[in-house]
């Protein structure tokens, strides 16, 4: 089980990390992740759910130095940084490939392109030459 984001959510927690007011009272470690795991089953049941077929899947044993289970909390993201995640897994996987099919820029959790990510804040926007301005 992993902990999976999607790139337009894990910049958003980025750019909301470099705009936060500089935090000098102890060591702050930011965890910008969903705050989910999802198994490799899930993976593949939601992969046959976008394609709308059964994959053919070849299942292997586990490999003794993988660790089984590894998700983060980002309460403390969510509470400093105003930030969480936008996209649910599925909504994730669904932009990705819809990305693909379409050789097309990537986008973010709205249909924005990523040039065009409002931050959390909602006061900053990235221009397409990624300088920030206010909104």
């Amino acid at each position: 089980m992993r902990d999976y984001i999607h790139i337009s959510d894990a910049a958003a927690g980025l750019v909301a990390l470099s705009l936060a007011p500089l935090l000098t009272d102890g060591p702050w470690i930011f965890n910008i992740a969903s705050g989910n795991g999802i198994s490799l089953n899930e993976i593949v049941k939601e992969l046959e759910i976008q394609f709308g077929h059964t994959l053919d899947v070849q299942r292997m044993a586990g490999r003794l130095f993988d660790v089984p289970v590894s998700t983060l909390d980002i309460s403390l993201a969510n509470i400093v940084l105003n930030w969480s995640p936008r996209l649910s897994f599925a909504d994730g996987v669904a932009h990705t490939l819809n990305d693909l099919e379409n050789k097309s820029d990537f986008t973010t959790f709205e249909n924005h392109k990523i040039e065009e990510l409002i931050i959390p804040q909602g006061d900053l926007t990235i221009s397409p030459d990624l300088s920030l301005y206010s909104a």
